[in-house]
Formats: structure tokens, C-alpha cells, sequence
């Protein structure tokens, strides 16, 4: 079978329309299972399911510009989280920077052979640790209800085959 990327990039655009770019929670089969099946099109090979991850764009061009980068809000996340004695349940977030000025702030990674223990404790305690990570933050009431109302979903990672836009 040949490589996943090569795939991606080469039938990128069959890609964006075969896998959705983003799930929603609800929308999940089971704690492990997201819905959605490898690409099968006539005459091409079968594509594997991409990278999700569950988390939410931040348009950093709003964000302050005090010279914050992105990955210091998990930073500051961890810290404050630590400084609070390690409540849990918790997830470390992780960010991963798109070149349209956008960044999605993560917690949880569902891929081929990823870990089916980590999945499950993420869906057994996504809105707790949702709830964590906002808490901890230095966003605003509102920006904290649109995270938990619309952005904070299973984002589709098709990178390197092409950057996606948001």
C-alpha cells in the first residue's frame, strides 16, 4: 500500500471532499470510533482515514498582539493547572499552527493505532476537561461559550498534502 501522504497529496482535493473537515461530538460512533471510512473511488486505491483532533481554531490576528505565541496558551494552561495542585480529569493541550493565521488548540489525536485508552478517557471526560482548560485561561466569557458551543470538535489533519483552509 503506499504511503498515506503520498496519497494525500497526490488525490488531495478527492481527500477534502471524501473525509469531512470537521465532526462533531455527537456525531461519534463510540469512544474510539469517529464516522468515517477509508476513500474508495474507482480506480484509485483505497485512501486511509486522515488525522483528527479534537480541539478549536483560535484566529491568532484577534488575539492580543503582545507578543503572545500560540503555544503559550498551553503553557500558561499547564502552569496555572499545576499551580492549582493537578486537578483532574485533565489533558495537556498541544498546538499546531495553520498557515492562514490560524492555530488549533488539541487534546486528543484520532489516528491509526493511536491509543484507544487515551480516546476513551478523552470522551469520558471531554466536557470536564473542556471546562478545565477554559477555566484556566485568560479568554473571554464569550470567546469560552463559542469554544464549547461551536468550535471544539474533531478537526480533520490532512497536512503535509496541502494546508487546509479553515
Amino acid at each position: 500500500m503506499p504511503d498515506p501522504v503520498v496519497l494525500y497529496t497526490r488525490y488531495y482535493e478527492e481527500c477534502l471532499e471524501g473525509f469531512p473537515a470537521s465532526i462533531e461530538f455527537i456525531d461519534q460512533l463510540s469512544a474510539v470510533n469517529l464516522p468515517v471510512e477509508p476513500l474508495r473511488l474507482p480506480g484509485l486505491p483505497t485512501i486511509p482515514v486522515p488525522i483528527y483532533l479534537a480541539g478549536f481554531f483560535v484566529d491568532w490576528r484577534l488575539r492580543p498582539s503582545e507578543g503572545v505565541k500560540a503555544y503559550m496558551i498551553s503553557e500558561q494552561v499547564i502552569d496555572r493547572w499545576e499551580e492549582k495542585g493537578y486537578p483532574k480529569p485533565f489533558i495537556s493541550p498541544s498546538t499546531i499552527d495553520w498557515p492562514t493565521g490560524n492555530y488549533l488548540i488539541h487534546f486528543a489525536t484520532y489516528a491509526s493505532g493511536c491509543s484507544h485508552r487515551d480516546l476513551k478517557y478523552f470522551h469520558e471526560h471531554r466536557d470536564a476537561v473542556i471546562n478545565q482548560f477554559l477555566d484556566l485561561t485568560d479568554f473571554t466569557d464569550e470567546a469560552k461559550r463559542f469554544v464549547k458551543t461551536k468550535a471544539f470538535k474533531w478537526h480533520r489533519y490532512l497536512l503535509p498534502g496541502g494546508w487546509e483552509e479553515v
